[in-house]
């Protein structure tokens, strides 16, 4: 019950900065999971024809396994 409320606030959280994010001119995603993170921001990527992408200092990127993915499928990945 107590892992449901946190992951409750976290949605509630997250889509109040998807919000901000969206009136500022940005696109902005909310995902469930990381398998559904993982798989949309491929699909996301794959639908832009770019085919170098630069990756931040993000943890959470690493922890899905999307910088080996993209790798996989030919990108270009360049990390700081």
């Amino acid at each position: 019950m107590f892992d449901d409320a946190i992951k409750k606030y976290y949605e509630i959280k997250s889509k109040r900065l998807i919000d901000a994010l969206r009136s500022k001119g940005w696109s902005a995603y909310f995902f469930d999971n990381k398998d559904e993170a993982r798989r949309n921001v491929l699909r996301i990527l794959s639908e832009t024809g770019y085919r170098k992408i630069g990756v931040p200092g993000s943890v959470t990127i690493r922890q899905i396994g999307l910088i080996e993915e993209l790798e996989k499928r030919g990108f270009k990945v360049i990390q700081h």
